[in-house]
């Protein structure tokens, strides 16, 4: 349930969702998630 970076916008795992917030469903946010990651191939 991390969120990953995709074109510098936080992009949730779970739902695929890329929004400013991170995750609507989670509350997580790259901002303000400390266990954030950068996405990796």
């Amino acid at each position: 349930m991390y969120d990953r970076v995709l074109a510098g916008a936080p992009l949730n795992s779970q739902t695929g969702v890329c929004t400013p917030l991170g995750s609507v469903v989670t509350g997580e946010s790259a901002l303000f998630n400390s266990n954030f990651q950068p996405l990796t191939p």
